[in-house]
C-alpha cells in the first residue's frame, strides 16, 4: 500500500480534533489503519496496530494519543495554503515525497520563521 501523506495529514487533525478514524471519506479502513500503523513507526502517535490472521494487513489500529513530533507535525501542516504550496513544490521539482523533505517544504512555505 502507498503511503498518503494527505491522509497522514487527515488523522492528525481527526486526533487533534477528538474525533473517530472510522468512515474517512475517500479511504477504506485498511488504508487508515495501515496508515496509522506507519505514524506509529514514525513516533507522529502512540497506539497498538494488529491483524487476526497473521498476515501482513492490519486489521485493527488503537490510538492512544499524539505524540509531541506529531503535534509540531500538524502545526506546520495545519494551513490549508502551506500544505499546498509544499506539495506543490515537492511534485514540480521531482522531490522525493519523503517526510524529511515534507517537514523542509512546510518550513520553507510557513508564515513564521
Amino acid at each position: 500500500m502507498k503511503r498518503d501523506m494527505d491522509l497522514v495529514r487527515l488523522i492528525l487533525q481527526k486526533i487533534e480534533m477528538d474525533e473517530p478514524l472510522k468512515g474517512i471519506e475517500g479511504f477504506t479502513q485498511p488504508q487508515v489503519n495501515y496508515h496509522v500503523a506507519i505514524m506509529i513507526d514514525a513516533h507522529l502517535v502512540i497506539g497498538i496496530t494488529g491483524s487476526s490472521d497473521n498476515s501482513a494487513g492490519v486489521d485493527f489500529a488503537i490510538i492512544n494519543r499524539m505524540t509531541w513530533q506529531g503535534h509540531d507535525f500538524l502545526q506546520a501542516a495545519k494551513d490549508d495554503t502551506v500544505w499546498k504550496k509544499a506539495k506543490d513544490h515537492i511534485s514540480q521539482n521531482a522531490l522525493p515525497w519523503t517526510f524529511a523533505v515534507l517537514q523542509e517544504a512546510l518550513r520553507k512555505f510557513s508564515p513564521i520563521p
